[in-house]
């Protein structure tokens, strides 16, 4: 197996390490591995066999990470580690932050795309007993249910947003994981039939998607599955269902983790396949499910952003074009309904430029058995809500919140946060309020998220943001800010912790420093005034530094501020009018 030697890599821009090596032999593709100070993965690429350098986009500024590259094969073995650290250098603005604090910006002069809220929706948690206040309050952007069942398809139709529609689960269950090339003949009869079915029923989803998580073990009969056989099952099934709607967007391969190049669910080799047989691919997807490693290895929040790159990079290469992103599940099971891990998928779905997302749907046991919050009822939002289909999570505000910041006459502006582990989305309105959504996701808490194995949150950290601005010295915003705390249970509402009138000076508008703690999520919302005020400077406040709430008894009501900012005195929100993203 060939291996890299002299690693290096430097800090290029605060968001960027160029990474180069030295290797005599060339490999089959090389990963370039980024890790924080606490060797949790924080990001990866996929660099080609001839390789000996790349970029990797996308991480904090002013942190320091530790850089693996390692040869995979085709078989996705490893070669020997190289190892090196990085630096990159501090973002500007951040140059007046204490030490030991971490610095957010939000650079309103900087546009990043269209904010279009893709993540929020459901993969089957949905029905008629779920509150439907609580839908419409996350507005979702997308569904994911099973094609056949007709009864959860009307009810997502009903609040909008794009359905796609899982061919296997039916078939699969109709056929106890038969392969279709056991007999092609009928497996392509069973997908016209379908196909017939829901346009005789006024079901037609915006996408259909043939497989979910191809793996060898789903396929029994017949040969034994390659990914040929995988593509081909793709192939023929979207033949067929054009033979009845021509426009229909297909799209695969949906594999549980993505890789480029190497394994049994290689998305290279199935762009590959899709270029060289003519096929009509609308939509690469693959799952952002954590890799089943806890963050130790490539499937943290921050990775959607690597590998969005990633994936552009071998649609090109292949040859293929308007090819859509799809995360169609996002989430692991140990930080599902955790409103910082929220907020690490939502942004880096913002800021890759996904078209369609999914959270996944994983086992709870709030009601002292094992409940799934794919199909429970009433419909749980994938978790979102609680058993009863109405009570709302922690998690739940993170994505209302989200909600109320996304959407067609929303646009994004950069903004980045210095912690590794940490992850920021800032987006503003037409009437120029500036929002912003920080989330703190270093790990999970056992007793507190579901399926955390043993570990705890990292410590608080104290995050001062700082709005960089083409606004006049003295224009003014009222600032909200608000923490939704990770709690086990209900959670009415978050907290308010400070409103405060405040004005920019230099370019610059300083909303303060407030105590995060790890699995919570900070949400600040600026809106003009109209009246210009002397500039001002903010004194830094704390607010709780408790990490881990109470889990013993889940607040009903949202869970008092034990310690106020020292110059603020927390009061309602202001009646300013805002905007709020259209439904779909």
């Amino acid at each position: 197996m060939p291996q890299a030697t002299l690693v290096t890599a430097a800090g290029v821009s605060p968001t960027a390490l160029r990474v180069d090596w030295v290797a005599t032999t060339d490999a089959n593709t090389w990963w370039v591995i980024v890790t924080s100070p606490n060797d949790r993965s924080v990001g990866q690429r996929t660099a080609c066999g001839t390789c000996r350098s790349i970029v990797v986009d996308h991480l904090a500024p002013g942190s320091n990470y530790f850089v693996r590259v390692v040869a995979v094969d085709e078989a996705s073995a490893f070669g020997p580690f190289a190892i090196a650290v990085g630096t990159t250098p501090p973002a500007a603005g951040c140059e007046l932050t204490p030490s030991g604090s971490v610095c957010a910006t939000v650079d309103t002069r900087a546009a990043a795309g269209d904010a279009t809220g893709a993540g929020v929706g459901s993969l089957h948690g949905i029905d008629a007993l779920t509150a439907d206040a609580r839908v419409a309050a996350i507005d979702p952007s997308a569904w994911r249910l099973a094609a056949l069942d007709y009864e959860r398809f009307h009810e997502a139709r009903t609040h909008g947003g794009a359905i796609t529609l899982i061919l296997s689960d039916p078939w699969m269950n109709a056929t106890q994981k038969q392969a279709p090339w056991a007999n092609w003949d009928f497996y392509e009869w069973w997908i016209g039939a379908v196909v017939d079915g829901h346009i005789l029923r006024g079901a037609v989803p915006e996408y259909w998607e043939v497989q979910n998580e191809p793996s060898p073990s789903d396929y029994v009969g017949g040969d034994p599955a390659t990914p040929e056989l995988v593509f081909e099952q793709h192939r023929r099934a979207a033949a067929v269902i054009r033979t009845r709607l021509p426009d229909a967007a297909v799209i695969g391969p949906s594999s549980g983790y993505v890789r480029f190049g190497s394994g049994f669910d290689d998305a290279q080799g199935f762009l590959e396949r899709a270029a060289a047989t003519g096929m009509d691919l609308s939509g690469l997807s693959w799952h952002e499910i954590g890799a089943s490693c806890l963050g130790w290895c490539d499937g943290g929040p921050r990775a959607v952003l690597q590998h969005a790159d990633d994936a552009r990079a071998a649609i090109a290469a292949a040859g293929l074009r308007d090819v859509e992103l799809h995360v169609n599940e996002w989430g692991a099971p140990w930080n599902f309904r955790q409103p910082g891990a929220a907020v690490g998928y939502l942004s880096s779905l913002a800021y890759a430029g996904i078209d369609i997302a999914n959270p996944a749907c994983w086992d709870t046991a709030e009601t002292g058995t094992s409940l799934s919050t794919c199909f429970a009822r009433p419909g749980m939002l994938d978790g979102l809500l609680l058993a009863d289909g109405a009570t709302p999570t922690d998690a739940f505000h993170a994505h209302e919140t989200y909600a109320d910041m996304t959407g067609p006459e929303f646009s994004l502006v950069e903004s980045t946060i210095a912690d590794a582990e940490a992850s920021v989305l800032s987006t503003v309105d037409p009437a120029g309020v500036i929002r912003v959504l920080i989330g703190r996701h270093t790990g999970c808490q056992t007793d507190l998220d579901e399926h955390c194995p043993g570990l705890a949150y990292a410590a608080a950290r104290a995050v001062r943001t700082v709005l960089l601005t083409a606004a006049a010295d003295g224009t003014s915003y009222t600032a909200t800010v608000e923490r939704i705390p990770s709690v086990a249970g209900a959670l009415a509402a978050p907290t308010l912790l400070a409103t405060r009138t405040l004005g920019v000076a230099g370019g610059r508008l300083d909303v303060g420093s407030y105590t995060m703690g790890d699995g919570s999520a900070l949400s600040i919302t600026l809106v003009p005034t109209g009246a210009p005020i002397a500039p001002t400077t903010t004194a830094t406040t704390t607010g709780p530094t408790t990490t881990v709430p109470p889990t013993t008894a889940p607040p009903t009501t949202a869970p008092p501020t034990t310690a106020s900012p020292t110059t603020v005195t927390p009061t309602t929100a202001p009646t300013t009018t805002t905007t709020r993203r259209a439904r779909r």
